[in-house]
């Protein structure tokens, strides 16, 4: 159904990219990641984690408190959710957004660990034609995909791994359908392989969820309710801990990047080694090595990439035949 639905007007106004930016702009920088994981979990309560990962849209009829409608009457643990309208119906012929953005994501040489998304909410609406949708995007609000779906990606499986269980007992694997009425709490879990919609390959700074309530011109109800939203991520389920760390502790900087003919390559520490010459090697994206080279030790080393194609590219730096340090560069 929902892939047929038509996208509200809302989505295809160029002003979406400017709100989206200023979005992010307007969000203190999120405080709950490190370089190796992020752990963000909003219950709607705290007054610091609703300013600075949530964004209600002008107009929309999301608000967040203590609901007092006949069957959304009461949030999931404490006082306080986010519901389309604490104490009226939804209206008709209405399309009512909010986003839930996380910054500052974990990643190893442009390597990300799958996001794992977990909420409680719960719904009633007249028809199938009054749902909720759930996206996520990881370029400003550029390109959306469906989180409860797997057919926004076609012919790329296990992008979105879903699993939501009822209070009733009852289990719906892969797709979700946020319409009619849920008969109470539902727990979700999404497991978002950021690899495979990172393509054409980015620094992905931040995600930005979309949660979007969309009602038709016939009757109206209570509407869709969520709570207790956890996004996490791991560098360890992709990656060596020890060998990240160890790396983080081997400085090489790669100036200016991006860089469009000369790069400079300082590589940290290597005072403290006997040796005449470091050998560097030059990776694509595709993990093909487009460069080998033993050059001379020197504080400052010189690489023109005039030549290369625009992408991606990874420097390796090695030392008495064991890797030193990895870093990454963007040929424009």
């Amino acid at each position: 159904m929902e892939k047929n639905m038509e996208e509200p007007n809302l989505l295809r106004n160029k002003s979406m990219k400017i709100i989206l930016s200023l979005i992010l702009f307007t969000f203190i920088g999120v405080q709950y990641s490190n370089a190796q994981e992020l752990n963000v979990c909003i219950n709607f309560e705290d007054s610091i984690d609703i300013s600075q990962n949530i964004k209600i849209d002008s107009g929309s009829i999301w608000e967040i408190g203590k609901p007092t409608k006949l069957v959304l009457d009461s949030s999931y643990q404490s006082q306080n959710s986010i519901v389309t309208s604490t104490g009226n119906l939804y209206n008709s012929n209405d399309t009512s957004i909010f986003y839930l953005v996380v910054k500052n994501l974990p990643d190893y040489l442009y390597l990300y660990p799958p996001i794992h998304y977990e909420m409680r909410h719960r719904f009633k609406t007249h028809s199938k034609n009054d749902y909720g949708k759930l996206e996520i995007s990881i370029d400003y609000g550029q390109k959306w995909y469906n989180v409860f779906t797997r057919s926004s990606l076609s012919g790329i499986d296990n992008v979105f791994n879903n699993s939501h269980f009822f209070e009733s007992g009852d289990i719906v694997d892969d797709s979700l359908l946020i319409a009619q009425n849920s008969n109470g709490w539902i727990q979700s879990f999404v497991d978002i392989n950021l690899q495979a919609i990172n393509n054409p390959v980015n620094d992905i700074d931040s995600a930005i969820f979309r949660y979007t309530f969309i009602s038709d011109s016939t009757s109206v109800d209570e509407g869709w309710q969520v709570d207790d939203v956890c996004i996490r991520m791991d560098l360890s389920e992709i990656i060596d801990i020890k060998e990240y760390q160890k790396n983080e502790n081997r400085v090489i900087e790669i100036a200016p990047n991006p860089a469009k003919e000369l790069i400079n390559i300082t590589i940290g520490n290597v005072e403290s080694f006997s040796l005449n010459s470091i050998k560097l090697e030059v990776f694509n994206y595709q993990g093909e090595k487009i460069l080998e080279n033993n050059t001379e030790v020197k504080s400052v080393l010189k690489l023109d990439v005039s030549d290369y194609a625009k992408g991606i590219y990874f420097i390796k730096a090695s030392i008495n035949g064991k890797e030193y340090g990895s870093s990454k560069f963007v040929k424009d």
